[in-house]
Parts: structure tokens; sequence; C-alpha cells
């Protein structure tokens, strides 16, 4: 390493403790000095000192990954539940009577998280519990979701509306007609959600 790219510190850091690590590249210190400007912006939550904070930040510091902050959304008050068009690709890919959830993206596809108990659990035999535990998935660490194979982003063609789940309590609201359903949700799953035909 060259002396022209060393910069030394100053004996004391901004606390007054002694540094261990003398010699750093310019750029290391400069990206040191605007990561701790950010993490104290950070603590003290406004957005603002945090733009303000990026917005200083040096241009040529290697790493720009430093300044992508994203602001959790909050999970939605409830979720749309569906049932996969009869003629789509869907259809045949998940078990008969699977749970799917879901909610409409910025780009015209669905994100749906479905569960279909392929595995025969207890606490899964009916539809409702289905609908439930994809939901928790879908509203676990929310927008990312639970990592899972059971979710996807559908063409808004290949699934079908049919009512919404309370994210807070699990409740579903079935708005499609009962006739509509039987070919997908078992007549005793739908006695249990009091929709009748």
């Amino acid at each position: 390493m060259s002396d022209a790219r060393v910069k030394r510190r100053p004996d004391l850091d901004l606390e007054g403790r002694r540094q261990l690590v003398e010699p750093i590249t310019i750029a290391a210190a400069d990206t040191f000095r605007s990561f701790r400007q950010w993490s104290l912006a950070r603590s003290e939550s406004p957005l603002a000192l945090v733009n303000q904070v990026l917005d200083q930040a040096p241009a040529s510091n290697g790493c720009d990954r430093l300044w992508r902050v994203a602001v959790h959304a909050a999970p939605p008050a409830r979720l749309n539940l569906y049932i996969p068009h009869p003629e789509s690709t869907l259809c045949t890919e998940l078990a008969p009577g699977s749970g799917i959830v879901g909610l409409p993206l910025a780009n015209g596809a669905i994100r749906i998280y479905y569960e279909g108990n392929t595995i025969g659990a207890h606490n899964l035999g009916h539809y409702r519990e289905k609908c439930v535990q994809a939901a928790v998935r879908m509203l676990h660490d929310y927008p990312r979701g639970y990592p899972t194979r059971a979710r996807a982003d559908v063409d808004a063609r290949e699934v079908i509306e049919i009512g919404t789940i309370e994210s807070r309590n699990g409740h579903l609201h079935i708005t499609a007609r009962p006739n509509d359903l039987t070919w997908w949700i078992e007549p005793a799953d739908l006695a249990d959600l009091n929709v009748r035909g």
C-alpha cells in the first residue's frame, strides 16, 4: 500500500478511546465516519436525519449497499382469499382444497402463499386452518414473508378472489357464491365457514 493512500487517525476516537489500528485507507475512514453518522441518525429515528446523512455520503466510498435502507411496511389488515381458476396451470399444481391467500403487486401479478396439507398434518385438516397457515407465512416478517416453496407470483388470471381473511384474528369472510366454490372446497369445510347455497 502506498503512503499516498494511507491516512493516520488521531490517537483518540470520538468517544476518547485509544485507537487500536492506526493506518487505514481514506475510503475506509470515510465509510466508517459516514456509517457512524448514519447509525446515530438511525437511532434518533427521524427520516429527515437519515436523508441528510445519505446526502452527505461520499460518492467514492466503494459501497453503495450501506445506503440502501428499506422502511418496513405495516402488515395489511386483510389478505385476499383465492381459489385457482379451473383452467389454470395453478389448478393442476396445487393440492385440491388448498388454502390460498395473497395480495396484488404493483406489476399486476398477485403474490400468493398456499397450504395444501399434502403431508396430512392433523392441525391443518380444515380449509380454514389451511388459509390461516398460509396467511401466517405471508405476514411473517412482512413484506418479505416466510421463506417457503409454498409461495408464487402468479398472473391475475390464474386465480379467482373469493373473500378475505383478517390478519389480526384469522376470521374468513367468503363473498363468493357457494356453487362457485364446491369444486375446490369440501362441503364440510363450506358448512364450517357458514357458506350455504
